[in-house]
């Protein structure tokens, strides 16, 4: 569903039926946006880490969702030699590296 022509202009100047239009049209936009985004989300390399953002404890929640429900302790190595574990989040299906619990 694209826009009538103009309807930004008019929309701008107060348009109220372009701006009624412009809001049905911004609802589906917004939706579709969502569903890719979390299409997309467990292949993001730069993300914010929502967990820390809702509180959660940075190493121990999804970096991409926030969910504290993750499993698997695959091992991997830094190029320092830093031992990390790999984890996937069941909720969004991701895998983070975290540092090694002690």
């Amino acid at each position: 569903m694209g826009t009538s022509s103009g309807l930004w202009l008019r929309a701008m100047y107060g348009d109220v039926q372009a701006i009624t239009e412009m809001v049905k049209y911004n609802k589906v936009d917004v939706k579709r946006l969502e569903e890719l985004y979390l299409r997309l989300l467990p292949y993001m390399k730069a993300h914010p880490h929502v967990g820390a953002i809702a509180g959660k404890d940075k190493n121990n929640s999804c970096p991409k969702c926030g969910s504290k429900d993750l499993v698997g302790k695959m091992v991997k190595y830094t190029a320092a030699g830093t031992k990390r574990i790999q984890k996937q989040c069941k909720n969004c299906h991701s895998y983070s590296t975290f540092p090694e619990s002690k």
